[in-house]
């Protein structure tokens, strides 16, 4: 299914005339690509910046709390952005975000996102961190070795396939994210999934599809290397 939708994105960015009940398009035109592909590329640039930087930072804190606290579940209440409605919670964070003096930007946009990046991550890590087997930890201790360096030499280097996959799965999830995109940014920031939404709305249907297939292609890379690291 996935595979099928990217090729029917790809043709319609590539489509001429395309009428009813035909089953292709009459004419194929890459003109699109070479004139918005610059566009596309720096959406996706702004989009990619925003993804790594919350998946890397939610990763931290997650690994942090982890390892401070000494905890095997994470709180309930961490998973309430997962439950909760988008827009019952967002209004609130722009409030709150205004009381505090913060500029919409990036930086504001990463803090929105984070809200919903560190649940998943911390539902991906917290099992397999519960996992490992504390004798390990242990050795490296009676050989020497201090609390922080067991935690980056020992307990990270167990969990190389569960941290890849998560931080996979938060750059997947900030890559989609367009409410708190758009509440955060204040209508600055544009990614590609806020550029999708408005496209989707009307406009052209080529420009949408392109937009729509970098969008599908750069949570797809992620977990393709996430795959590959943690084998």
């Amino acid at each position: 299914l996935l595979v099928l939708t990217l090729a029917m994105l790809g043709l319609w960015s590539l489509a001429g005339p395309w009428r009813f009940p035909d089953p292709l398009p009459e004419t194929f035109r890459p003109d699109l690509w070479q004139q918005r592909g610059g566009l596309l590329l720096g959406h996706a640039g702004t989009t990619l910046l925003i993804a790594a930087v919350t998946s890397v930072a939610a990763m931290a804190l997650v690994l942090l709390w982890l390892e401070a606290t000494d905890r095997r579940r994470p709180p309930a209440w961490l998973w309430l952005p997962l439950v909760l409605p988008q827009i019952a919670f967002l209004f609130g964070l722009q409030v709150l975000t205004l009381a505090l003096g913060l500029v919409p930007g990036l930086a504001t946009v990463v803090m929105a996102h984070l809200l919903f990046v560190v649940p998943y991550t911390a539902l991906l890590v917290a099992d397999s961190w519960a996992d490992q087997d504390p004798r390990y930890a242990t050795l490296a201790r009676s050989l020497g070795r201090g609390r922080w360096a067991v935690f980056l030499r020992i307990k990270l280097g167990m969990l190389k396939g569960p941290l890849a996959l998560a931080l996979a799965i938060g750059v997947s999830v900030s890559t989609a994210l367009y409410l708190p995109t758009l509440f955060a940014g204040g209508g600055r920031v544009v990614t590609l999934a806020t550029e999708a939404v408005s496209l989707a709305q009307g406009g052209d249907r080529r420009l949408a599809a392109a937009t729509g297939l970098v969008l599908a292609l750069l949570p797809l890379t992620a977990l393709l290397l996430a795959r590959r690291v943690g084998r």
